[in-house]
Formats: C-alpha cells, sequence, structure tokens
C-alpha cells in the first residue's frame, strides 16, 4: 500500500526537545490545531515587549536570573552554541558591548496544570538566550529558524515572563525582535517522548530493526508503519512500550557493500505522528 509520506512533517513532540528535527518548520499554530487533535489551547506571545539596553553587562546574569538550572538538567556555567568559539552566556555577556533584553508577560488561556505546555519561537536572531519565568532554557545557534521547548514546569496560570537575550546591538535587535513568532501550545499528556531505533542487517534483502521506548507520558496505542523511500508500506505493527520490539523487513532491492537504501518509520498514535528516517547498508 503506497502512502503520502509529506504528510507525516507536522510537529510531533518537544523536549527541546529531543527529536527536534520531526517537527515541520513552516507549520502555522491553525496548521497545529488541526492536524494534531491533542493541542486543544494556543497562547500568541508575540505583542507588547519591553525593551531594556544594558552596555555594561556585569550585573545583568544576577538581575535576569534566580536559578541556573530547569529540570537539573541544564546550568547555565556551560551552555554549548552549536560550533561558535562561544561557549557560555557569560563570554556572550562579555564579548559584545551592547545587550539588549526584551521582555514580554502574558496569562495563559485556560490552563490546566496537569497538561503540558510546549514553546515554540521563530525566526530568532542567532546567539539569542531563551528564559521563561527567570529559568534559563536555551541559547539558539546559527541555525535558530524554529526552536521548540517543553516549558511544563516552569509555567503558570498567571503573570509569565518571557525574556529573550539578544547580543548583536540595539538597531539589529530591534529589527530581530520585531520578527519573533512566539506562542504557546496546551497538549494533552499521553505521548510518546523519546524511543530508540537499532538497525541490524541479516543479509542482501532483509534487516531487523528493534524498536524501544525510552520516555512515555500516559500509556498511548502505538502503531509503527515502515515505508521505503517511494511511499510503499514494507509492514505495520503494534508497539509495546514495556519492551523492545523487533521488527523484520524485506528490501525490494538486493544491497551490495556500495549501495545505501533510506527508509522511513512512522510511530503513530490517536493524537500524532512521529516521523524517524533511517538507513540501512551492508
Amino acid at each position: 500500500m503506497k502512502q503520502d509520506i509529506n504528510k507525516y512533517k507536522l510537529p510531533t513532540h518537544v523536549k527541546m526537545l529531543h527529536r527536534q528535527n520531526d517537527y515541520h518548520v513552516y507549520a502555522t499554530p491553525e496548521e497545529f490545531l488541526k492536524e494534531l487533535p491533542d493541542v486543544s489551547t494556543i497562547t500568541y506571545l508575540k505583542d507588547n515587549w519591553k525593551t531594556s539596553i544594558y552596555e555594561d553587562p556585569k550585573n545583568l546574569l544576577e538581575q535576569l536570573l534566580l536559578t541556573t538550572q530547569i529540570n537539573d538538567t541544564l546550568k547555565l556555567e556551560h551552555i554549548p552554541i552549536s560550533e561558535h568559539e562561544h561557549t557560555s552566556f557569560e563570554q556572550l555577556l562579555n564579548d559584545y558591548p551592547t545587550t539588549t533584553v526584551f521582555k514580554t508577560r502574558f496569562n495563559m488561556k485556560d490552563y490546566e496544570a496537569v497538561k503540558d505546555y510546549h514553546l515554540t519561537l521563530r525566526q530568532l536572531a542567532p546567539f539569542t538566550t531563551v528564559m521563561l519565568n527567570h529559568y534559563y532554557i536555551d541559547t539558539s545557534g546559527y541555525d535558530s529558524s524554529t526552536k521548540h521547548y517543553e516549558v511544563s514546569e516552569v509555567i503558570s496560570a498567571f503573570d509569565n515572563e518571557l525574556t529573550l537575550v539578544m547580543h548583536p546591538g540595539i538597531a539589529a535587535s530591534n529589527l530581530a525582535i520585531s520578527n519573533v513568532e512566539a506562542f504557546i501550545m496546551k497538549r494533552e499528556v499521553e505521548r510518546l517522548d523519546d524511543f530508540d531505533l537499532d538497525i541490524k542487517v541479516i543479509n542482501s534483502n532483509q534487516a531487523e530493526v528493534t524498536f524501544k521506548c525510552l520516555d512515555v507520558e500516559g500509556r498511548p496505542y502505538l502503531n509503527c508503519m515502515i515505508m521505503d523511500p517511494k511511499g510503499n508500506t514494507l509492514l505495520t505493527q503494534e508497539l509495546d512500550y514495556d519492551k523492545p520490539i523487533q521488527l523484520r523487513i524485506t528490501h525490494p532491492i538486493v544491497m551490495t557493500p556500495e549501495t545505501e537504501h533510506f527508509y522511513v518509520c512512522i510511530i503513530e498514535s490517536e493524537t500524532e505522528y512521529i516521523k524517524q528516517e533511517f538507513v540501512i547498508k551492508l
């Protein structure tokens, strides 16, 4: 059965998300609501940015941050920034003569503590530092067009504050902030957050794909479908997130050591799709 692979390119889940590349970066908020049934509310954060300019960043760190950790995983002392020479937020503050801080305050529509909340930011300037309610979230690298973060643990119903710290200068920062698109989605909690695919070649036209669930929210029903690059379905299988599942596929073309074959694994639940590409070679 032939499928349209492109239908699976809308966003799926967040956490800076371990599988950020699975998101369709051009999806509009309206498409989120249309394509993902578990997105019930979207709160827009674009307007009402307040600007502060710091020529001397010496005390900026203490002013911006009340804590240096989020979820006990990200520490301010070391923030990897792509392959840029800077490796910390402090170094960015020291190396740029002018730092511009933009803040916007907002309340969450229809807030429910039991739901998940995902922040999406688009068109960030390179090396923009993101903070939410004084928690450090991330610093963007060169490729900063679209970022997704799970922020459930730091969001609240009222009086939230999103902070963007930009370093390229006042005029450039004012232009950059005018292009930023920011919104937060409220989502249901039954969702596959992270998983692993292990590929083992059996012979020249067979391979074994092992699915292992690493992180799951709730108890969603999961179904796996593996397709070749033309969209032909090779197999479908219900998945078990309590134990690894081995899936054996047969390639339509016999492989040689010089060839690579690209396949697509689609993991589907009642509310979302996750698309994972993989390569099989001898």
